[in-house]
C-alpha cells in the first residue's frame, strides 16, 4: 500500500478521532449544565454559549491538526 495514503488514512482517523472526543465533552458540559442550580435565563446562556463555540472548537481541532 502506499505510504502516502497510508498516512493520510491516519491522519483522517486521528482528526476524526479528536472531533468526536470534543463532542462527547462538549455534552458532559450539556449535562452538567442541566444539573446547575440556576435560572432558566441562565442556564440557556450557558447552553447558547456551549453551541456558539462549538464549531470553532471544530475548526481549531482541524486545523490544530491539519499543522502537525
Amino acid at each position: 500500500m502506499n505510504k502516502k495514503f497510508v498516512d493520510q488514512v491516519e491522519s483522517t482517523a486521528r482528526l476524526q478521532f479528536k472531533l468526536f472526543d470534543a463532542e462527547t465533552k462538549l455534552e458532559e458540559m450539556i449535562g452538567q449544565v442541566k444539573s446547575f442550580d440556576v435560572s432558566d435565563d441562565v442556564r440557556q446562556k450557558l447552553y447558547d454559549w456551549i453551541n456558539e463555540m462549538r464549531p470553532n472548537l471544530m475548526k481549531a481541532i482541524t486545523l490544530k491538526e491539519i499543522q502537525q
